[in-house]
């Protein structure tokens, strides 16, 4: 989550190196088909936020994310609704509790 005392930061259209690190480098990408559901899902928050993604790389164990977002709002809602929703997915899949 984006701490809130980053809001005066940003400016309209800013350029953003978002990254996410689990705890104890846990893999958040077992097979292939999560980071397939993981690219739906970041496609969904692209055009649901108007967001727009310049770069990505998705590796086992985190992600980095080169985005341009209109606003921290934007952002904000965009990462919420991604990270909400590709957790729910996991853990139904891998039928995990938490």
């Amino acid at each position: 989550m984006i701490k809130t005392a980053k809001r005066d930061v940003l400016c309209e259209s800013s350029f953003v190196h978002v990254f996410s690190n689990p705890l104890a480098k846990t893999y958040i990408f077992k097979e292939p088909s999560d980071f397939e559901k993981f690219k739906d899902l970041l496609l969904i928050s692209k055009c649901q936020f108007d967001i727009k993604i310049h770069h990505y790389c998705l590796l086992p164990t985190r992600f980095h994310l080169a985005l341009q977002v209109k606003d921290q709002e934007s952002l904000m809602k965009a990462l919420k609704h991604l990270h909400k929703r590709y957790t729910y997915w996991y853990n139904l899949k891998y039928r995990r509790f938490g």
